[in-house]
Protein backbone atom coordinates (compact mmCIF):
# COMPACT_ATOMS: atom_id res chain seq x y z
CA UNK A 1 0.00 0.00 0.00
CA UNK A 2 1.27 3.47 -0.84
CA UNK A 3 0.74 5.99 1.50
CA UNK A 4 -1.93 7.52 -0.59
CA UNK A 5 -4.16 4.51 0.40
CA UNK A 6 -7.20 4.84 1.78
CA UNK A 7 -9.57 2.30 3.87
CA UNK A 8 -12.92 2.82 5.86
CA UNK A 9 -13.00 1.54 9.45
CA UNK A 10 -16.57 2.03 11.41
CA UNK A 11 -17.91 4.66 9.14
CA UNK A 12 -14.27 6.53 9.67
CA UNK A 13 -11.97 7.08 6.84
CA UNK A 14 -8.55 6.31 7.45
CA UNK A 15 -5.49 7.24 5.97
CA UNK A 16 -2.85 4.72 5.96
CA UNK A 17 0.82 6.08 6.41
CA UNK A 18 4.10 4.64 5.27
CA UNK A 19 5.18 4.29 8.80
CA UNK A 20 2.65 1.40 9.24
CA UNK A 21 0.54 3.98 11.98
CA UNK A 22 -3.21 4.44 10.81
CA UNK A 23 -4.37 8.28 11.42
CA UNK A 24 -8.28 8.67 11.79
CA UNK A 25 -9.80 11.20 10.47
CA UNK A 26 -11.44 13.78 12.48
CA UNK A 27 -15.27 13.12 13.01
CA UNK A 28 -17.71 16.23 11.27
CA UNK A 29 -18.82 18.72 13.10
CA UNK A 30 -22.62 18.31 13.80
CA UNK A 31 -24.28 21.15 11.64
CA UNK A 32 -26.63 23.29 13.14
CA UNK A 33 -30.12 22.34 13.30
CA UNK A 34 -31.91 24.20 10.28
CA UNK A 35 -34.17 26.46 11.16
CA UNK A 36 -37.99 26.12 10.24
CA UNK A 37 -41.57 28.01 10.03
CA UNK A 38 -42.14 26.99 13.44
CA UNK A 39 -38.77 28.87 14.65
CA UNK A 40 -39.71 32.00 12.83
CA UNK A 41 -42.92 32.58 13.76
CA UNK A 42 -42.07 31.95 17.82
CA UNK A 43 -38.69 34.03 17.43
CA UNK A 44 -40.77 36.62 15.26
CA UNK A 45 -43.14 36.73 18.74
CA UNK A 46 -40.45 36.59 21.40
CA UNK A 47 -38.90 39.85 19.47
CA UNK A 48 -42.42 41.72 18.78
CA UNK A 49 -43.65 41.25 22.61
CA UNK A 50 -40.61 40.39 25.05
CA UNK A 51 -37.31 41.82 24.48
CA UNK A 52 -37.05 45.46 26.13
CA UNK A 53 -39.65 44.20 28.71
CA UNK A 54 -38.95 43.43 32.20
CA UNK A 55 -38.73 39.68 31.17
CA UNK A 56 -35.86 40.17 28.79
CA UNK A 57 -34.28 41.96 31.55
CA UNK A 58 -34.30 39.55 34.58
CA UNK A 59 -31.83 36.64 33.33
CA UNK A 60 -33.59 33.64 35.69
CA UNK A 61 -36.77 34.90 33.67
CA UNK A 62 -35.55 35.20 30.17
CA UNK A 63 -33.92 31.55 30.51
CA UNK A 64 -36.55 30.09 31.84
CA UNK A 65 -38.97 31.69 28.93
CA UNK A 66 -36.22 30.28 26.60
CA UNK A 67 -36.41 27.30 27.56
CA UNK A 68 -40.23 26.94 27.86
CA UNK A 69 -39.84 28.34 24.03
CA UNK A 70 -37.64 25.22 23.75
CA UNK A 71 -40.96 22.99 24.41
CA UNK A 72 -43.22 25.20 22.69
CA UNK A 73 -41.90 24.73 19.28
CA UNK A 74 -40.95 20.70 19.62
CA UNK A 75 -44.59 20.71 20.96
CA UNK A 76 -45.77 22.24 17.59
CA UNK A 77 -44.00 20.47 15.57
CA UNK A 78 -45.37 17.77 16.94
CA UNK A 79 -48.96 18.69 16.34
CA UNK A 80 -47.97 19.88 12.55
Amino acid sequence: MSDKDQGQSAGRIETVTGTGTVAAAPAPTPAPAPRDEVDNVVDSWLDEHVRGSPVAQATEAWNYLIGALDHLKAKIREAL
